[in-house]
Formats: C-alpha cells, structure tokens, sequence
C-alpha cells in the first residue's frame, strides 16, 4: 500500500504551489515543446513539496508526480489563457 503524503492533498491552484512555477506566457509555450525546462521546472516544484513537508524523506515519487501534474496543469492553464 502507498502512503499519500499530506501536500499530496493540495491541488495544483494552491497559490503557494503555484507561487513556486513562476513562468510567463511567452515561456510557457516553449516549456511544452522544451523537455529540458520542463524537467527542470518539475524538479523545483517537487523540492517545493518536499521542503513544505518539512524535508521528510520516503516521499519522493509522490513529490515528483504531483510536482508533474503542477507543472502540466499549469503550462495548460498559460495556454489557455494566451489562445483567448
């Protein structure tokens, strides 16, 4: 059985999450198409993650998947919010 960490509970709106991938429009477009800066930007949020825990160990996939679901969801958003 895989235990959820606490932060897993926070969405990927949390304003203090979403302060941690700063990223203007104009860069979000190339973090989609840029494997190298997405990664890098998944490999802050996930630190993110794991210093609001309280740097507990043992948590680590959870961090990055959740960290890749923030990043995803908010290069999304930047899309979305560029095309109207």
């Amino acid at each position: 059985m895989v235990s959820q960490s606490p932060s897993a509970e926070r969405s990927a709106d949390d304003p203090a999450l979403a302060r941690s991938v700063i990223a203007p429009p104009s860069v979000a477009r190339a973090m989609a198409v840029d494997p190298g800066l997405r990664h890098r930007m998944v490999s802050e949020v996930a630190f993110n993650l794991y210093a609001h825990r309280g740097c507990a160990d043992g948590y680590a996939l959870d961090d990055w998947l959740q960290a890749e679901c923030i990043v995803d969801a908010r290069i999304a958003r930047l899309d979305r919010d560029e095309a109207s």
